[in-house]
């Protein structure tokens, strides 16, 4: 499995590459998530920006041409107050934020802080990060 050398540096470069408004409403999901926990360290894979906390994947923004995507990676019961969210691949589960509308700021922090409360119970638990064998 390939690792990347200087995340930050290629994370810097995946926000470059968005157009002004998907980068306004990305940096915007960033600082939400960053401020519930500074610890995630964020990197490309897949084409996006996925938040990893002692290597769990645990979030994941997505550009798309019209929104951004806050994805939520474990597989976790969510608050009921995040309402029904959209489905993608096996298991990520996210929230839509159209470009042309301000991002809320609660229910990004109300995902991020349901994902890396997963990702630590995860991790207490011993459950396989996807890196044994490396």
């Amino acid at each position: 499995m390939r690792r990347t050398i200087r995340p930050k540096a290629l994370a810097a470069a995946w926000f470059d590459f968005l157009t002004p408004e998907q980068r306004k409403t990305a940096h915007e999901l960033q600082a939400v998530v960053m401020r519930v926990e500074p610890e995630l360290v964020e990197m490309v894979q897949w084409g996006q920006i996925v938040y990893q906390l002692d290597r769990v994947p645990t979030l994941a923004l997505a550009a798309h041409k019209s929104h951004i995507s806050l994805q939520c990676l474990p597989r976790i019961a969510l608050p009921a107050a995040l309402g029904p969210l959209e489905m993608g691949g096996r298991s990520a589960r996210s929230l839509k934020f159209r470009l042309h509308l301000p991002a809320d700021p609660v229910l990004a922090e109300m995902l991020a802080s349901a994902a890396v409360a997963a990702a630590r119970r995860q991790l207490e638990e011993g459950a396989p990060t996807g890196d044994e064998g490396l």
